[in-house]
């Protein structure tokens, strides 16, 4: 059987064609975008306006946060592998937390972390946490999970607000 891929975009609608019909105010009443069974994707391109909650379902769900974010954004991996991409830190007043949930995750950050909070939480499954040029000098904590959980840090961190819990050498 086939699986089909969803996809929801939430981005700066003030430079939408139809930004006279939908701005950001199209977003604020919003509090939970629940994704359909199946490979979803989100993407952040801009800032939703109010703090939101993604929640994942069965299949392999892709968030992509690439905006300063604002507002308090958490991300609910679903049942099956899934990867949040962050490539822009949020803003000094925004939190972001992202949960894997049922299997292997991966959490990739390609950017330096620089403003706001992120909290990651890896849970059951092989989860992967990857810094490639990712210099943490804002508030990041990681929960790794209940199996063995990967670290890789391509470059050297001069922060001090790192935060790792749940971890064990071997």
């Amino acid at each position: 059987s086939s699986r089909r891929r969803h996809t929801r975009y939430i981005g700066d609608w003030s430079s939408d064609v139809c930004s006279s019909d939908l701005d950001k105010s199209y977003f604020s009443n919003i509090e939970t975008i629940t994704a359909n069974q199946g490979a979803d994707t989100f993407y952040f391109g801009g800032d939703p306006g109010s703090n939101l909650a993604l929640q994942g379902n069965a299949g392999n769900d892709e968030y992509h946060f690439n905006y300063n974010l604002t507002k308090n954004i958490t991300a609910l991996g679903g049942a099956d592998s899934d990867v949040f991409t962050i490539t822009k830190s949020p803003d000094s007043s925004g939190v972001l937390t992202l949960q894997g949930n049922g299997a292997s995750d991966q959490f990739n950050f390609s950017s330096n972390i620089t403003n706001g909070t992120i909290v990651t939480y890896g849970n059951t499954g092989a989860d992967v946490f990857q810094f490639d040029n990712a210099s943490i000098t804002s508030n990041v904590t990681l929960h790794t999970g209940d199996d063995a959980d990967k670290l890789s840090f391509v470059t050297k961190n001069s922060g001090n607000n790192l935060e790792i819990s749940d971890f064990t050498t071997a």
